[in-house]
This record gives structure tokens, sequence and C-alpha cells, in this order.
């Protein structure tokens, strides 16, 4: 931070704040960054500008399974499907608990 008078140095401190458009995974996503100013000196300056960024990149979350169990041996049925309980899933975030299976 400069522009800090020499007295007001250990009174005002820079915060800043970084905020994607949504949460969603993708590209091209905006980034805004807003300041914010405390100590007892933060009164005597003005908060820097905001500004924003369009180069934002939200990617997928990696998951992962135990091994899931094949049935390795049927009797001949005419088709070419095999029975699969699927593992168990992890790495999934809480708040997509229940829309993640």
């Amino acid at each position: 931070m400069s522009g800090v008078i020499a007295s007001d140095a250990g009174n005002v401190a820079l915060t800043a704040i970084a905020v994607y458009d949504n949460a969603n995974v993708g590209t091209g996503k905006t980034i805004t960054v807003t300041y914010g100013l405390t100590g007892s000196a933060a009164g005597n300056y003005t908060v820097p500008t905001a500004y924003s960024v369009n180069t934002g990149v939200i990617t997928a979350q990696v998951l992962n399974s135990t091994p899931s169990t094949i049935t390795t041996k049927k009797a001949y049925d005419g088709n070419n499907s095999a029975a699969v309980t699927p593992g168990i899933l992890s790495g999934v975030l809480a708040s997509d608990a229940g829309n993640v299976a």
C-alpha cells in the first residue's frame, strides 16, 4: 500500500476480497476484487477502487471411487452386459452430497 503517512503506517491496513461471478465450472469467469481499510487511521484514507478480470477458471472437482464389483462369470443369456456394483464415491463436497451419485 502506498500513500500512507508515516505516522499512520501502523494504524491502517488494506484488506481484499476476490469473488467469482458464479460457482460453476467454466472459463472466462469474472473475478471482482474489492478492498477495505482497517485500523484506527483507516478513516483518513479512501479505499482503492475495485476492479475485475475476465480470465477466471473453475475446474471440475476430481472424485474418487473404491473399485467396483463386477460379475466376471454368468450364464449365457444372449446379451453382453455384466452386473456391476459401483464402488464408494469420495471427494464430493458436502453442499453437493444430495445431488451427486
